[in-house]
């Protein structure tokens, strides 16, 4: 969930413990038409480091660094790896089984990819992505066989019907997308071929319904996802915009950042869920940092009045130093450090701060009709990219104020720092823009 879906579900009327009067939406029963010609894509088959792009790959998903190092150092790296990404530690609840088995088998494909699994393997994988995602998209609950937002796919079924590829293949991991189109180039297949091997596998393998992508396939309505599949694929060919430069890498292509020219050396610090905390030295120089954006805040406030008058208070700033649970909320101080864009370009800002003040109010409810609308706590969050050279590149500070958020964006144009845009919601908690420098009214 992005960050606007999280305030647009705080914000919204919805309700808490009673119903409130609704429309029900009502499912589509649209079956898309799709057309399979043997496409090929515009593609080479990298040449890259198997073992470098893994460690990469590794690192992008947020494993703990001692865990990659054993996969590394390990006799079957491929397998440990396995072990690791398909493991599950935890209950899941039926109603997210989508969900979670749409990630696990997004990450399961990457891995196969990287490791040059036969091509048939992505094939019959990339359709279980896809149905588990559709599954997700409308929140298919395995308990009850049914979606739990019946309306959660007519979006995508309204872009087949206007042909919008564009749109039907936002909703997809595009690394994924790309994984099949470079096993359709080693397979040595045509392109209808593959595709008969992915519903061929979605056939032999939803056969019971005690699975999750074998109960949304047959109880949802399987010709309108089995069409559906196939417009999606057909997008993704006529589209052709695979690549295979975020996960194929060479490590001379990569070019690397010194940690120590950094305004903040992360070398130094523990990681915590890929994310370093900084050390209790770096706190005074963190909060004259964070305390710099009240002079943003300041002109957001001459630049619209109805912005609140409100500052971030350096001790408000939180900051964890120890043990940090599995779990818990990054409700702290903490850097992000990413010294290279995905296709291993040194980038613009290495560097990351995310700050968190405490909150000022606590959460509450207020009557909404037959319902209760949740009203959140009064609170600053936000981050800081650095550029290389220790300069802020960009910010942006999100305020929670009496049921409103505001966004202050801010950005480094030519060594001038200015807000660029801010934005708010209105009371349907919709997203809204308050001023954009580049707009001309």
């Amino acid at each position: 969930m992005g960050l606007f879906d999280i305030f647009k579900s705080a914000f919204s009327n919805s309700t808490n413990t009673k119903k409130t009067n609704y429309v029900q939406p009502t499912k589509s029963n649209y079956i898309p038409t799709y057309y399979i010609e043997d496409w090929q894509p515009k593609l080479k088959y990298p040449k890259y480091d198997k073992l470098f792009s893994l460690q990469k790959y590794l690192e992008s998903i947020d494993l703990p660094q001692d865990t990659i190092t054993t996969i590394i150092e390990s006799k079957n790296v491929f397998g440990e790896a396995k072990k690791v990404i398909t493991h599950i530690t935890e209950q899941i609840p039926l109603s997210e089984m989508c969900y979670h088995e749409t990630i696990r088998v997004g990450k399961w494909i990457k891995l196969m990819a990287l490791w040059e699994s036969p091509p048939e393997y992505i094939f019959e994988n990339t359709f279980n992505y896809i149905l588990l995602r559709l599954g997700w998209m409308c929140h298919w609950d395995m308990l009850q066989q049914k979606a739990l937002n019946i309306s959660g796919l007519n979006d995508i079924l309204d872009a087949c019907k206007h042909d919008d590829y564009k749109k039907i293949i936002s909703y997809f991991d595009s690394d994924i997308l790309s994984c099949f189109a470079l096993s359709h180039i080693k397979s040595n297949k045509t392109l209808s071929e593959a595709v008969a091997i992915g519903f061929n596998y979605l056939e032999m393998n939803t056969k019971h319904n005690g699975s999750a992508h074998g109960s949304f396939y047959n109880l949802y309505g399987k010709q309108q996802i089995k069409c559906l599949i196939g417009k999606i694929i057909e997008s993704a060919y006529i589209q052709n915009k695979f690549s295979s430069k975020r996960l194929f890498l060479k490590e001379d292509d990569v070019v690397r950042v010194n940690t120590q020219n950094l305004k903040y050396d992360v070398s130094k610090m523990k990681t915590v869920r890929g994310f370093y905390l900084p050390n209790i030295e770096d706190v005074e120089n963190i909060k004259n940092d964070v305390m710099h954006l009240n002079t943003f805040l300041l002109k957001a406030k001459m630049l619209i009045s109805s912005f609140p008058a409100v500052q971030i208070n350096a001790e408000d700033l939180v900051f964890r130093f120890g043990k940090v649970l599995k779990d818990e909320s990054t409700e702290f101080c903490v850097f992000t450090y990413t010294p290279n864009t995905p296709t291993g370009k040194a980038s613009k800002y290495p560097l990351k701060l995310g700050f968190w003040c405490d909150r000022t109010s606590k959460e509450r409810q207020v009557k909404q009709g037959r319902g209760f609308s949740i009203i959140p706590p009064n609170g600053i969050q936000g981050d800081i990219e650095f550029l290389a050279n220790g300069e802020l590149g960009k910010a942006r500070v999100i305020i929670v104020y009496n049921g409103s958020f505001y966004i202050v964006n801010i950005l480094d144009k030519k060594g001038e720092k200015i807000i660029t845009k801010i934005e708010s919601n209105n009371n349907k908690g919709e997203r809204i823009e308050l001023y954009n420098a580049n707009r001309k009214d």
